[in-house]
């Protein structure tokens, strides 16, 4: 993976790869319509030392579940501990409005269970 060419999805990095503490995966600019939760689980958690995060882009990223149904969630975060979700923060483009990732059409935006020690942070959950 690289800017050139990035993932297909934040869930195709978590089914793909085996991430530790400290990875981080950047959520580039756009709007992502989901079929399926984002679901991270023990296997890619972080530690108390250093947490495996997932970074939006603060030029504007919306996740979008589509199905406000029971048990469709956006982000589900199921046994995992250490794990941040989170936008970032930039000077590259000052000229720019920057935003928080928008979390929308989904029961629950982030549902967590089981998880210890995660942080959620500059994120507009909106419309679930």
């Amino acid at each position: 993976m690289s800017p050139a060419l990035p993932a297909a999805s934040v869930q195709w990095v978590l089914d793909t790869y085996d991430l530790e503490p400290e990875d981080a995966v950047q959520i580039d600019t756009g709007t992502y319509s989901l079929t399926n939760n984002i679901e991270v689980t023990s296997e890619d958690e972080g530690s108390s030392y250093a947490p495996v995060t997932f970074e939006a882009s603060p030029y504007g990223v919306t996740i979008n579940r589509g199905d406000t149904s029971s048990g469709n969630y956006a982000w589900y975060v199921d046994g995992a501990k250490y794990v941040t979700i989170t936008t970032a923060t930039s000077s590259k483009y000052p000229e720019e409005p920057q935003s928080w990732m928008k979390v929308t059409g989904a029961s629950t935006g982030i549902e967590v269970r089981y998880a210890d020690s995660c942080r959620f942070s500059r994120i507009d959950l909106c419309d679930n």
